[in-house]
C-alpha cells in the first residue's frame, strides 16, 4: 500500500497535546465517568457497554462536543447487547490462547515452543486489534463483529509500528496504574478511550490517502 508505520515526531507532540487538551478541557467530567466505569468492570455485567459508551464519550470529545448525563445514559443503554458480543467473543478467543499457553509447558518438544510463541504472537495481534475495535465501531456504517475485527485487522497489519506503539503506550499505562493505583482510579480508561480514538483517527485518514493515491 505504500504506507509509512512511522510516526513523525510533529504529529506524535500533536496527539499527545490534543489528548491532554481534551483530558484537561473535561477533567471533572472524565474523573467522574472514570470512577463509574471501574465500578462497572467490578459488578462484571455492566463491564463491556461501559467500556463501548467511555469510547463513545471520547468520540465526542475529540470533535468538540461534550454528552449530557441523560445521553450517556441512553448509550449506555443501547451498548448493551453489541458491547457483550464483542466481549464474548473476546472471552472466547482469550480463553482458547490462554488454555494452549498454560497446556504447551507440560509438553516436551520443539514443536510446542514453536507454536507457543506463534500463540503469543497471535495473543498480542488480538489485543492490538481490540484497541481500535470501538473507534472503528463508531466510525464506519457496517457495524458488525465481523467487519470491525476485520478491518481492526487491517489497520494493524497496514500500520504495524503505529499499532504496537499504541499497544505498548497502554500496556504501560496499566502497569503504572496497577502499582500506583491513583491512575486507575482518575484516568486510566479515560485516556486509553481518548489515546485510542485520536489514533485511530488518524491512520483511518492516513490510510485512506494511501489508497487514494495507489488507487
Amino acid at each position: 500500500m505504500g504506507l509509512s508505520t512511522k510516526w513523525p515526531e510533529t504529529m506524535f507532540v500533536q496527539l499527545l497535546k490534543r489528548l491532554l487538551r481534551d483530558w484537561w478541557n473535561h477533567l471533572v467530567h472524565l474523573t467522574m465517568l472514570n470512577i463509574i466505569w471501574l465500578i462497572a468492570q467490578i459488578l462484571v455485567v455492566t463491564g463491556p457497554p461501559a467500556t463501548a459508551t467511555l469510547y463513545i464519550v471520547a468520540n465526542q470529545i475529540a470533535q468538540g462536543e461534550l454528552l449530557s448525563v441523560r445521553d450517556v445514559w441512553t448509550i449506555f443503554r443501547a451498548m448493551f447487547v453489541p458491547a457483550w458480543k464483542w466481549a464474548a467473543c473476546n472471552l472466547i478467543v482469550l480463553l482458547v490462547l490462554a488454555s494452549y499457553l498454560l497446556w504447551a509447558p507440560t509438553q516436551a518438544g520443539v514443536i510446542f515452543s514453536f507454536v507457543s510463541v506463534l500463540v503469543l504472537l497471535v495473543l498480542l495481534l488480538w489485543l492490538t486489534m481490540n484497541l481500535f475495535y470501538w473507534p472503528l465501531w463508531i466510525a464506519q456504517e457496517d457495524t458488525g463483529l465481523r467487519n470491525t475485527f476485520r478491518n481492526a485487522f487491517v489497520i494493524v497489519i497496514a500500520a504495524p509500528v503505529d499499532s504496537f506503539s499504541l499497544f505498548l503506550v497502554n500496556a504501560l499505562m496499566i502497569v503504572v496504574s496497577a502499582l500506583v493505583v491513583l491512575p486507575l482510579i482518575h484516568f486510566l480508561m479515560v485516556w486509553m478511550a481518548l489515546l485510542g480514538e485520536n489514533v485511530a483517527q488518524m491512520l483511518i485518514k492516513r490510510i485512506s490517502i494511501a489508497q487514494k493515491a495507489t488507487s
